[in-house]
């Protein structure tokens, strides 16, 4: 963002911040991403950046993958710079390529099937259903072939996928590979299990807008003993962040709790986004978008990320026990507008990432009508199947469907 373009963001944002207050609404809405950070988070990051030196030691990245399998009761984790980045070292772990096919839900983020692209994986999309936004396990039994080796299953907002025991059965008898998307997920209980653990391998997520922040960051998990060997040579080979960008990613952890989640926020958000706007690190770039691989994607992680990642995996759980009492409020106001809830699959613990709802297409098209009703941010996760790639998907009417009408509100407000 140009000096110019900055300035003249804060001008606006102060502006409406300034109606709001005279119309007796909340200053600042309560934001959907990066309220996870507090000042410890903040000093940790502030502590690394004076430490260059130290930036490649891979201690404190081991005990951060220790300290997640422990945590996760996995018996492998491997970490990495983004979760795109321990998709693809699950999939190099299966050795899959050209020739293969792998079928995944038809609503998801671009970087998922890039993902498969880039190692020249053909992709099959499977329509979603509208209760979870999970996959259809009769969308993808209708794609299921001969070249099938690999079913992508999602838990979207933190919800565990409605057809989440069929498809894992499906793929069981065909003996087909099922990998996890948890990004949305981190934490999330099925029958007294973390999710993640029912595939043969799941990756997470910990950008700034999932479920704990390192600012950037991926890891991947599995139980087997071959898929983790195979990890492992592809994490001994993936690259270090450049310095400029891990610096970069180090003042946007202090940007992130001044605009999210400082208590003054309120006061400070405008002013600090804006003398801070110089290390912003896009997470998706538009290259990405387009389908082209970035010279920088296959990515390690650094060791300030890795602490940052402790510190926030130690309080996650109490983290999502909040989210779960705010789903339990949206999910009554919800009802009390005839706005359509998700639903929560018998036996499973969500940890609502975003509390998606059903509304109508008039009011995604217009959030700000629900923002200026509760005073937070209004999420319109996906804006498109391939969200935010334009690329056409087929065949998945229920993907659209859920662009047209799937809002989704921030479970950390302060309680």
């Amino acid at each position: 963002m140009s000096t110019r373009d900055a300035i003249r963001t804060f001008l606006w944002n102060s502006a409406r911040d300034a109606q709001r207050t005279l119309r007796g609404k909340p200053l600042a809405l309560v934001p959907l991403a990066g309220a996870t950070l507090d000042r410890r988070d903040v000093a940790i990051a502030s502590a690394w950046r004076d430490r260059p030196d130290r930036w490649l030691d891979p201690e404190p990245v081991r005990a951060y993958e220790r300290a997640f399998a422990r945590w996760n009761a996995s018996r492998h984790a491997f970490a990495f710079g983004k979760g795109r980045v321990a998709l693809s070292g699950i999939i190099s772990a299966m050795g899959l390529g050209p020739g293969d096919e792998v079928i995944i839900p038809g609503f998801t983020c671009v970087v998922v099937p890039n993902a498969f692209r880039f190692a020249g994986v053909t992709v099959r999309f499977a329509d979603i259903e509208l209760d979870t936004y999970g996959p259809s396990v009769d969308a993808i039994r209708r794609l299921v072939s001969a070249r099938t080796k690999a079913v992508l299953v999602h838990h979207l907002f933190g919800l565990v996928c409605l057809d989440y025991d069929r498809i894992l059965d499906l793929c069981h008898t065909r003996r087909i590979r099922v990998i996890e998307d948890c990004a949305h997920a981190t934490g999330a209980r099925y029958r007294g299990q973390r999710i993640g653990h029912f595939g043969d391998a799941a990756f997470y997520s910990s950008e700034h807008s999932k479920v704990f922040s390192t600012v950037q960051g991926g890891m991947a998990t599995t139980n087997d003993p071959e898929l983790a060997r195979g990890l492992a040579e592809f994490q001994r080979s993936s690259s270090p962040l450049d310095p400029g960008t891990l610096s970069r990613l180090l003042r946007t952890c202090r940007k992130d709790y001044l605009t999210n989640a400082h208590p003054h926020r309120a006061l400070i958000r405008h002013p600090a986004a804006l003398c801070m706007s110089s290390s912003a690190v896009a997470s998706t770039t538009a290259d990405e978008v387009r389908g082209n691989r970035p010279d920088n994607y296959r990515l390690s992680l650094a060791a300030p990320l890795a602490e940052l990642g402790l510190s926030q995996l130690s309080k996650l759980d109490s983290l999502n026990a909040r989210r779960r009492r705010q789903a339990a409020k949206w999910r009554e106001w919800a009802e009390e507008r005839g706005y359509g809830a998700p639903w929560i699959a018998p036996e499973s613990e969500p940890v609502f990432l975003r509390y998606p709802l059903t509304v109508p297409a008039a009011v995604k098209r217009r959030p700000r009508v629900i923002e200026e009703e509760l005073g937070v941010e209004c999420g319109v996760w996906f804006t498109s199947p391939l969200h935010p790639s334009p690329e056409r998907v087929e065949g998945c009417p229920n993907a659209y469907t859920a662009v047209e009408t799937c809002v989704n509100l921030p479970c950390l407000v302060p309680e």
